[in-house]
């Protein structure tokens, strides 16, 4: 695999993840790698159920007291787990992912990331959710427990998916890139090398990190742009001019 590799030849992608990357402008291994996020969201601290505020974006960890599938009054379908911590119980409420009932078991560890509702009792509708225990412990610290890139999305592309790929990409091969810009510039302007500020764009310790990621990628697109500029400029002084 290259950076020029078109993401199509992936594992895991094929031809219906591919158009849908397409039109987010990922055709190939380096696009996905200088995809921008939109925002981060921190979710390194886990608060007591008991001391989550109405209202905010938190995370919070507990135990699977109970697990259940339900319905609106206007038929749509939810999967409903309650948490507990020794501090209080909090309700997490899926819509139209009745599957996830077969996820959630009794005596489970969960890390939930989500918006509490302004209302009493505690609640969150749709949240980010990571299995402690879960049976593949690769899939951990992809979703919560961490600083959390929040990607642009597209019809048939979900952010689990994206954020997961794009950091196990980041991982293996954002090593590959060659860095267009010389050391000398980079240290005169400040700037990380390539391949480092990928993998703080998608795999940030800190805020500072995604920062830092974003800077280098946005200093590369207005060099360019600036070269771009420039050479037109050359070319149109070197053509003759009419009397």
């Amino acid at each position: 695999m290259t950076p020029e590799t078109p993401v199509r030849f992936l594992k895991g992608i094929g031809p219906a993840r591919s158009e849908c990357l397409e039109r987010l402008g990922v055709r190939t291994v380096r696009d996905a790698l200088t995809l921008l996020p939109r925002r981060y969201e921190d979710r390194r601290a886990l608060l007591p159920i008991g001391r989550l505020r109405l209202g905010e974006f938190q995370t919070v960890a507990g135990v699977v007291k109970a697990a259940g599938l339900g319905r609106t009054r206007r038929g749509i379908p939810y999967c409903e787990v309650m948490l507990e911590d020794g501090t209080g119980t909090l309700l997490a409420r899926w819509y139209r992912q009745t599957y996830l009932v077969r996820v959630f078991r009794r005596g489970q560890r969960v890390i939930l990331a989500g918006r509490v509702n302004p209302y009493p009792p505690r609640e969150m509708i749709n949240p980010e959710h990571e299995i402690e225990d879960a049976g593949d412990p690769s899939s951990a610290g992809y979703h919560t427990g961490r600083i959390v890139p929040v990607y642009p999305l597209t019809a048939g592309l979900h952010q689990r998916f994206l954020r997961r790929w794009l950091a196990d990409l980041a991982r293996r091969h954002a090593s590959q890139l060659v860095d267009p810009l010389p050391a000398s510039l980079r240290q005169r302007q400040r700037l990380l090398p390539l391949a480092e500020a990928v993998e703080r764009l998608h795999l940030p310790k800190e805020m500072e990190d995604a920062t830092t990621g974003r800077h280098r990628l946005a200093f590369d697109e207005f060099f360019l742009f600036s070269l771009t500029i420039l050479r037109q400029r050359a070319d149109h002084a070197n053509r003759p001019g009419i009397a």
